[in-house]
């Protein structure tokens, strides 16, 4: 693109014959050829982004996969936990259950056998052990089913921000999506810009090509015309020189006067037939002058017009840059 805008900035000076049909510097890159690798290069960072694009969205949707697949192994976990400890729980209850109708039969017993003495008063002890035993398997139930409980509540919140971060990966797919569609819409744009650019650069060489051509057949038919003229003031010279002898021989011979006269008739058709052509020579070079101005400034409008074109293109290409660069911080 520099050496683009080099080119095009070298050609925005006066014109001259040299500089209209001098040829392009072999280093120097031709507008077209320029045009052509900027949309090469182009084509390929759309690619590339087009190809980061698709590696994101499939990295997010393996994520998304994985983070769901914990979810749900977690409250699978989590559910068949919960169930043995209620089974637990209720197996406990159940054992306290039986322990308290252990208890009151054996209070009946007691009751009715109060006269039996120390074996009695031993088998309520025991009873009354047997019953502080079950009392704190009760409870330590209770607290296990209470702290199944609150890590059931932990799994539950856990589940639902795994739910929650399943969402915002949802949200930021679907962002990104978008933003790729977007990308893709606004890279089809810069590509039909681009080929249309490219197309007007083709017809602006094409163009410039044939008015060099002109330009260097009107500085031909110019130094044509400069011959011509070169060789009609030098027979006007000799003319002059001729009459300038006869001149000086009709001083001196006065005999040969009649064909001195006649030669100086003759001599003087010569000078206007030689003043005709010249003028008309004349007329004929100032007519390839003003051809020539013509074309020069139908080079320079074109000169201008392609600098307008790079400046166009060079914007267009800052423009996705920027867009790229904000589409990357994003």
């Amino acid at each position: 693109l520099s050496s683009s805008l080099e080119l095009s900035s070298s050609r925005d000076l006066s014109y001259s014959p040299e500089v209209a049909v001098a040829p392009l510097a072999p280093g120097v890159p031709s507008p077209a050829h320029a045009s052509e690798l900027q949309l090469l290069q182009f084509e390929h960072e759309l690619r590339l982004l087009q190809l980061k694009s698709s590696r994101e969205v499939r990295a997010l949707k393996a994520r998304l996969r994985q983070v769901r697949a914990e979810a749900e192994r977690t409250e699978r976990g989590f559910k068949s936990q919960l169930e043995s400890q209620r089974e637990a729980h209720r197996q406990l209850s159940l054992s306290y259950s039986a322990l308290q109708q252990q208890h009151s039969a054996h209070n009946q017993q007691l009751s009715s056998e109060r006269q039996t003495g120390e074996r009695g008063a031993a088998e309520r002890a025991q009873l009354h052990v047997q019953l502080s035993v079950t009392r704190e398997r009760a409870l330590s139930s209770e607290q296990a089913a209470a702290a199944a409980k609150q890590e059931l509540e932990i799994s539950e919140n856990q589940r639902k921000a795994a739910v929650h971060q399943v969402e915002q990966l949802e949200a930021e797919l679907a962002r990104l999506g978008r933003r790729v569609h977007a990308s893709e819409a606004e890279c089809s744009r810069a590509s039909e810009l681009n080929t249309a650019m490219a197309g007007r650069f083709a017809q602006l060489e094409r163009e410039r090509d044939t008015l060099e051509c002109a330009a260097a057949e009107a500085v031909n038919a110019q130094r044509t015309l400069e011959a011509e003229l070169s060789v009609v003031r030098t027979a006007l010279s000799a003319a002059e020189a001729e009459r300038a002898r006869h001149a000086a021989e009709a001083e001196t011979m006065g005999s040969r006067a009649q064909e001195l006269e006649a030669l100086a008739a003759h001599n003087s058709q010569l000078r206007e037939t030689s003043e005709e052509a010249a003028a008309d020579a004349g007329e004929r070079l100032e007519r390839h002058g003003a051809e020539l101005q013509k074309v020069g400034l139908h080079l320079v409008e074109l000169q201008d017009e392609n600098a307008e074109l790079l400046r166009r293109r060079a914007r267009g290409m800052l423009q996705y840059a920027l867009f790229r660069l904000h589409a990357q911080l994003v």
